[in-house]
């Protein structure tokens, strides 16, 4: 009999940390010691793919949406409305992420009319500009000024969800094994002979942004992602010895490391491709409940750090704006310092400030909805919530 659980996945919490933090010393390393080449062999660089942890969330969100599909189809009541189930699912979503990014959205303007001497006219025209970054929906290529610039994975993610959960969700079995890996491989595909890369965000291919491609593919391999692992996966957990379970905890971390060592590497642009595979087996085990990952990582500490990766995504560009323009004395070295220091504050308050909204509103809920994991398995979903993001360059 299949198990419904709400405890969180600790495993995939703590690496939704880890990456992160990738992109943040990222974005770091380039505003600071500028975007190392990639052009002229393989070296050890500063996080030079640490924006690599964007594939990581985007599959992410696929995965969830998918688990969140499979939820409904089960209990669907008579006579329900799939149009309204999509608009509760995305604006669920929304709701989840709009205090922070509100909070965070206000900070750094007031940074941005600080540092940069608007007049009143033209700090108006700043904030008009920005409305489509405020609701997230700048990504579909209405004209913006896109001021927290890393959250252009959060409108993708918006834009792409509303488009894919009423397919998922009315057509299942076959959008989940079928429709799901091949449309995201053909775009991936397109990607790969037209840019030689994923990454890339704000660059125009004919009728969408990159950015939204890139996410768009990855979210629908994340949908498969789920389904490999309740049909072919989780069906293993009772079958498979103590010394089977070993060797698939070293394959997944394995995978984790050949995605770090790519992360601070200067590889050529097309192995991302080959990165993101990893990061599917790495996932895929991570969720299996095949591995002894979980006894480890099921704690509150990677709870909380997967919890607290938002407000980190969140808040870099104001701790990156501080640091490059007002502590312009420090090396390069203490930058990097006072950015990862800054963040950890705005992050904190934002958190905290976030969660009082949260609570004023009544929306804050102490566990995450209970959804069905895959037979046999153990392990519980994470917050399904964006926490991380990237610049132009990833």
């Amino acid at each position: 009999m299949e198990k419904t659980r709400s405890k969180r996945n600790g495993t995939l919490e703590f690496w939704r940390f880890v990456f992160c933090v990738f992109i943040l010393l990222f974005h770091a390393g380039k505003y600071v010691f500028g975007q190392p080449s990639t052009q002229h062999g393989v070296f050890f660089a500063f996080f030079p793919h640490g924006s690599i942890g964007v594939e990581f969330f985007f599959l992410l969100t696929g995965l969830f949406l998918a688990m969140s599909a499979e939820k409904q189809c089960k209990r669907q009541p008579e006579g329900y409305s799939l149009g309204d189930e999509t608009v509760r699912y995305v604006w669920k979503k929304y709701c989840s992420i709009f205090p922070y990014h509100l909070i965070a959205f206000i900070t750094l303007f007031v940074i941005t009319l600080s540092m940069d001497t608007y007049d009143w006219f033209h700090a108006l025209l700043l904030f008009i500009n920005s409305i489509p970054g405020l609701f997230l929906v700048q990504m579909s290529g209405v004209p913006s000024v896109n001021l927290n610039h890393v959250e252009w994975y959060l409108s993708v993610m918006m834009i792409a969800i509303a488009i894919v959960y009423p397919l998922c969700r009315r057509y299942y079995d076959a959008f989940t094994r079928i429709v799901a890996p091949v449309g995201g491989l053909m775009i991936l595909g397109y990607l790969g002979v037209t840019c030689n890369r994923l990454t890339g965000i704000t660059n125009w291919e004919g009728h969408f942004y990159r950015g939204f491609l890139r996410g768009l593919a990855e979210i629908l391999i994340g949908a498969f992602c789920y389904a490999f692992v309740k049909n072919y996966l989780a069906p293993l957990r009772e079958k498979i010895g103590g010394f089977r379970r070993l060797l698939l905890t070293l394959l997944e971390w394995v995978s984790y490391t050949v995605v770090i060592f790519f992360a601070i590497m200067t590889f050529p642009p097309q192995y991302e491709f080959a990165a993101l595979f990893f990061i599917f087996v790495a996932v895929s085990l991570s969720f299996s409940d095949l591995t002894y990952s979980g006894a480890l990582l099921n704690n509150p500490v990677s709870m909380f750090l997967g919890r607290f990766s938002l407000v980190v995504y969140l808040t870099q560009v104001a701790a990156i704006k501080i640091a490059t323009q007002l502590l312009v004395d420090l090396d390069d070295s203490g930058k990097v310092w006072a950015i990862v220091i800054l963040t950890l504050i705005f992050s904190i308050v934002t958190l905290i400030a976030g969660d009082i909204c949260m609570k004023l509103s009544g929306s804050r809920k102490k566990q995450p909805p209970e959804l069905p994991m895959p037979p046999a398995a153990s392990t519980g979903i994470p917050a399904d919530t964006p926490q991380e993001a990237g610049s132009e360059n990833q």
